[in-house]
């Protein structure tokens, strides 16, 4: 396994891109979950099928320490679709796609961990916290 350690400044700007990536436009930015395999970059079409999309507030969060802590995250009270979550894409408001992760259950190794990664359509969908950080 590789490892890559940053120095906090260099750290905190990078998740200051990320943070400021994620709020450009004109409205807060989402979190859109997804079923299905990853595309290979943001840029990169969404594959699979959109289970929930959540809404982050504006700004999306406070950057200390080399972690980008977001702030209260509006919860998806219907769900789109039923199915597995496998991935996360963080996007502007415009729709831009800054960040693409994985998606696990509590517990796992995921960028996000839910409680259940089966979501049922029409069911609520929440994130009680989410952080991102550099090492």
């Amino acid at each position: 396994m590789a490892i890559l350690r940053s120095r906090t400044t260099t750290a905190n700007k990078a998740l200051t891109q990320y943070k400021d990536d994620l709020d450009a436009g004109s409205g807060p930015g989402t979190a859109k979950i997804y079923s299905g395999t990853m595309p290979a970059t943001p840029e990169t079409a969404a594959t699979g099928t959109l289970l929930a999309e959540l809404v982050l507030a504006k700004p999306c969060g406070v950057v200390a320490g080399k972690k980008l802590t977001f702030s209260a995250i509006t919860q998806d009270l219907e769900a789109n679709n039923t199915g597995v979550a496998t991935y996360v894409r963080l996007a502007d408001s415009d729709g831009n796609a800054v960040i693409d992760g994985d998606v696990t259950s509590t517990g796992g190794t995921g960028v996000l961990k839910l409680n259940v990664t089966l979501i049922t359509a029409m069911g609520p969908v929440f994130i009680n916290s989410f952080e991102l950080s550099i090492n």
